[in-house]
């Protein structure tokens, strides 16, 4: 019995370790190029995570795997950046960073921050929520330029959004006003229209001879009010 308890505990606690994944994976472009990757990007906690090789790589770093230490370090002319398997500090040339997600392992590959990663190596970097983009730039000038096309689209699809928004706020607007006309046709319908009742009956009547009875003039809105229904004979 203690022997399945302390199983239990223990797969409950790798069960809380594990790091959530969304459903949805972003594309990675380097200088307006894909990044190229054996496996897909995935994002965990907001974070776009990429395979490690692949990133630093492909931003012409040196890169390498400390199985002992679980550490990845990778090299790029005066700047050594390393990382460690699930822990959220990284250093940058000794100096200590702290990570929101670190590196972590999906399915068999070491995957990492792709924001942090680039831009420890001086790289700019730009998130395209509409496209689901990572665009990391090695040039500022082209990153410039970049950015000034992204807020320009992005202002373009505000003004788009609000447009419909609009629109759809006037056409429900005309929606209410055609309702709202259409019940005080209906009230106005009811007050004019004359019907016969008796003071005691269940019926009201389009005809005041109806069935040769003795009937009192009154509204179809007040026969309505008294509970009163029409009769079979007049509306067939």
């Amino acid at each position: 019995m203690k022997k399945s308890k302390k199983w239990i505990a223990l797969f409950l606690a790798a069960l809380c370790t594990f790091t959530p994944l969304t459903a949805f994976a972003a594309d990675v472009n380097i200088d307006r190029k894909p990044l190229q990757m054996d496996v897909s990007p995935t994002v965990i906690n907001g974070r776009t995570m990429v395979p490690m090789r692949s990133i630093f790589e492909g931003l012409g770093a040196a890169v390498e795997w400390n199985s002992y230490t679980r550490g990845i370090t990778a090299q790029k002319e005066d700047k050594t950046i390393t990382l460690y398997l699930n822990e959220k500090n990284a250093f940058i040339n000794g100096v200590s960073h702290s990570l929101d997600t670190p590196a972590v392992a999906v399915n068999g590959r070491t995957m990492v921050p792709v924001r942090f990663v680039a831009e420890s190596l001086d790289c700019k970097v730009y998130w395209d929520s509409y496209n689901q983009l990572v665009s990391i730039f090695t040039d500022n000038a082209d990153a410039a330029a970049y950015a000034a096309e992204l807020q320009k689209q992005q202002a373009a699809r505000k003004a788009e959004e609000e447009r419909l928004a609009a629109q759809r706020a006037a056409q429900k607007a005309e929606q209410e006003r055609l309702a709202a006309q259409n019940k005080n046709t209906q009230t106005v319908s009811k007050k004019s229209t004359t019907v016969y009742v008796t003071p005691t009956g269940k019926r009201y009547h389009y005809s005041g001879s109806c069935n040769g009875g003795t009937y009192i003039a009154s509204t179809l809105e007040k026969a309505l009010a008294r509970g009163l229904t029409p009769c079979r004979k007049c509306v067939g």
